[in-house]
């Protein structure tokens, strides 16, 4: 055919850049080979993101198709066809896609499956007239985004071993797609200008053709000639390696890669050693567990990203490289934990290793990171510390890890509770991303995560370690109140209640009985605003009792100001002053707009209403959620909460356009099934529960430290003062009349620490502080309230 020799550059450099794809996917897949690192997606009936070498490095926005009669008739098969997205047997990535024309005119059939091996796409291709007489050609539209890049990608046609191959580059990474039987022709060009799609709208055939595209935004199209045929689109580190993959999936033929693939994901999901519950629905447990699957890295083993798509993909293009392709801790261990209830144990011990090689030195983990560990956004968000070390329990529990085996991570878990220790219970996020303080969901996880690191640390005959550990969690899960529970707001008047938790206050925000007469109308409002379904945590984790009066009352506010009802039964919103969602006339969100119903609250809220006892409630929610997700049975971000908006492919209870698959949807509502099953919350400790509750414990040991300098405390024997350096405490308990002496010790957490015994009937302690690195004062006194009412 002598592709090299037609050699013709496409004009119009550089193109216009192309946004992403939508972010609510109908499918994704991959092959369970960790050779195979290659992932994809299906969006409007056509393949979009594909992703290679790695998770979380999107190399394609799409790969569509145009129907011509290379005279009048033109239709693009993802805006002019209806199309319906089928797998032959749930929770199996091979999907077949029946797409058809809005006109009548033809129906196109794919089959669409990932190599078993190697890093290629197939695609099994049935054009189908609606006449046999209709001239129709089948033109293959592909946009290349290769690491993850909008622009600067180049595309040539060329030979390969005989075969003409459309490749495209960036950097080290290449693409080729060859087809079966060969193409007949092929065009690349920059988008917006000499791009296929702007020829074949024009002309209805390719009327040019160009053979060369460098360093823009660009486009490869292909006429398909044959039918059926195969398109097989390779990747690799080279032009020749790339082709050579596609050249040898397709030499191994398309129904020896779906057979292959069929046996392997049938054999992993029937592999796992629970059994799908009798409240789970099959579709759409099958689908949970192959989203969980689908969503792990292969590069970097046990890394779990957070979804195979852009949040509202459509409108975001050049800048916008991090959509949810990468890892947040807290919901890879959400993923993780679903695993964990499923007994999906290799999985979650890859996913602890990970988390040893992620940890940052000085014991947290980032905000969100790469696959490879390298941190993006520089949040810091204490849940998302205190997750790995819940997981490990939960593991090291359910398994009867020897103490041998749980020694392997007791670094991990003594960095961890390390940080911790130094800089919470106040986060810098909480888990929504917002704002800094006392957060609900964040105590609930650390105060459990202390408790269980102390647990661990037991097992492993470190009985200083696991007291100090009980000691701080006993302290922070006793002034949760005191941190977040309010009094006297305009919502509590409301619904005439005593008060109730909120989410997220500034330290010193609320005090017991009041809130602060200094701006009180405005922390009102800001309280008000801060209410969320977050408080649930408490219960989740085993600190509170599903009935305790504060709950309860907690509970009803956040029905009243978060509430909203579906067509499938309630949903939940984050908190009143979310922005993070579709504008109300349903155009994206663009760092704008209102948040919408999360389907895992709906989850969370089940797993409160069977810890009350409230059986029926929860299996209804769980049906809700199940609802909540899409024909293909994937789960979303977020669903519509507002009227019906057709033109924006929007309705009352649907999946919206944030993101679809949700890793932790899916990982929720396996754990709900599980845990209806068991009549039990599968991810509350029992151990955390039995100590909590009933009864508080009755030792508390206040603990002060400079960034959680406490004005006052209870009556109580002991004090415990922290400090990041070694130092001579000064202190007093009668005015400085008296006066003591006493050096910190290193309390085996990057920590220094005394412990002041305090005489009864003492009101009041003074202490200050002699830095021995330093050998100098701390130059101020700090005063302590000791009484019954603080």
């Amino acid at each position: 055919m002598g592709w090299a020799q037609e050699e013709r550059k496409a004009y119009g450099h550089p193109g216009v850049a192309t946004p992403w794809a939508p972010g609510a996917k109908e499918a994704v897949g991959t092959a369970l080979h960790p050779e195979s690192r290659l992932w994809f997606t299906l969006c409007q009936g056509i393949v979009t993101e594909v992703y290679f070498p790695r998770i979380d490095t999107p190399s394609l926005r799409e790969l569509g198709f145009i129907v011509t009669d290379g005279r009048q008739f033109f239709s693009e098969e993802k805006c002019d066809a209806a199309a319906d997205v089928t797998t032959e047997e749930w929770g199996v990535p091979n999907y077949t896609v029946r797409s058809r024309c809005k006109q009548g005119r033809y129906s196109l059939i794919k089959h669409i499956t990932a190599d078993p091996e190697l890093p290629v796409l197939l695609q099994e291709l049935h054009l189908l007239p609606a006449h046999k007489s209709d001239p129709l050609q089948l033109f293959a539209l592909i946009t290349p985004h290769l690491d993850n890049q909008v622009s600067h990608n180049s595309a040539w046609i060329d030979e390969w071993r005989g075969h003409p191959v459309a490749f495209s580059s960036h950097g080290k990474t290449f693409m080729a797609v060859i087809s079966k039987p060969d193409f007949s022709a092929g065009s690349v060009g920059y988008v917006g200008s000499s791009d296929g799609w702007q020829v074949l709208r024009r002309d209805r055939k390719l009327s040019e053709v160009f053979h060369e595209a460098s360093d823009g935004s660009v486009a490869i199209t292909l006429q398909i000639t044959r039918n059926p045929s195969c398109l097989a689109m390779g990747f690799g580190s080279s032009a020749d390696e790339a082709a050579k993959n596609a050249l040898t999936s397709l030499g191994r033929g398309f129904a020896d890669a779906w057979t292959v693939n069929l046996q392997n994901w049938r054999r992993w999901l029937h592999g796992l050693p629970v059994d799908r519950p009798a409240s789970a629905r099959k579709e759409l447990w099958m689908t949970s567990c192959l989203v969980l699957k689908t969503h792990m890295a292969k590069e970097n083993p046990g890394g779990i990203i957070a979804s195979l798509a852009m949040p509202w993909g459509e409108i975001n293009g050049e800048g916008s490289r991090a959509g949810y392709h990468m890892i947040w801790p807290r919901d890879m261990c959400e993923a993780a934990g679903a695993l964990v209830a499923l007994n999906a144990n290799a999985e979650v011990e890859s996913t602890l290793h990970y988390l040893q090689r992620t940890q940052d030195q000085d014991g947290h983990w980032a905000q969100n990171m790469w696959v490879t560990g390298q941190a993006w956004w520089d949040g810091i968000q204490m849940d998302e510390t205190a997750s790995p070390l819940l997981l490990l329990y939960a593991i090291s529990h359910r398994q009867r890890w020897t103490s041998e085996k749980l020694a392997e991570f007791w670094p991990m878990i003594q960095k961890a509770a390390s940080y911790i220790l130094a800089h919470g219970p106040v986060t810098g996020e909480g888990r929504w991303e917002n704002e800094a303080g006392y957060s609900l969901y964040s105590l609930a996880v650390q105060v459990a995560a202390l408790f269980l690191a102390g647990e661990m640390a037991k097992k492993l005959g470190k009985e200083a370690e696991a007291r100090y550990l009980e000691e701080a969690s006993d302290w922070w899960n006793s002034r949760i109140e005191t941190w977040t529970y309010v009094r006297n707001t305009g919502l509590a008047h409301e619904l005439n209640l005593e008060g109730y938790y909120a989410n997220i206050l500034p330290e010193g925000v609320s005090v017991p009985g009041k809130l602060p007469k200094a701006s009180a109308l405005l922390q009102t409002a800001k309280i008000e605003a801060q209410v969320s379904p977050d408080v649930l945590a408490l219960v989740r984790f085993g600190l509170r009792d599903p009935h305790d009066p504060r709950i309860v009352a907690s509970v009803r506010v956040v029905d009243h100001v978060l509430k909203s009802e579906t067509p499938f039964g309630p949903g939940w919103h984050r908190y009143a002053s979310d922005r993070y969602g579709e504008k109300p006339d349903g155009s994206p969100f663009d760092g704008s707009g209102k948040g919408r119903l999360w389907p895992i609250l709906t989850g969370e809220r089940a797993h409160y209403e069977l810890a009350a006892g409230r059986r029926e409630t929860a299996e209804r929610l769980a049906q809700t959620m199940a609802a909540f997700s899409n024909a293909s049975c994937l789960l979303p971000e977020q669903v519509w909460d507002a009227d019906d908006i057709p033109d924006h492919h929007l309705a009352r209870g649907c999946p919206t356009g944030s993101a679809m698959p949700l890793v932790w949807s899916h990982a929720e509502y396996i754990k709900l099934c599980l845990s209806l099953a068991d009549g039990r919350i599968v991810d509350q400790e029992d151990v955390v529960r039995q100590h909590f509750i009933p009864h508080q414990p009755q030792k508390i040991i206040p603990i002060w430290r400079f960034n959680n300098k406490l004005r006052s405390v209870p009556c109580c024997p002991c004090f415990r003062i922290e400090t990041a350096t070694p130092a001579r405490v000064r202190w007093s308990d009668d005015g400085w009349q008296s006066i003591h002496d006493i050096e910190t010790r290193d309390n085996g957490f990057l920590l220094q620490s005394v412990d002041l015994c305090l005489q009864a009937g003492v009101k009041a302690v003074d202490f200050t502080f002699y830095w021995l690195n330093s050998q100098s004062w701390e130059g101020q006194d700090f005063h302590v309230c000791i009484g019954p009412d603080n």
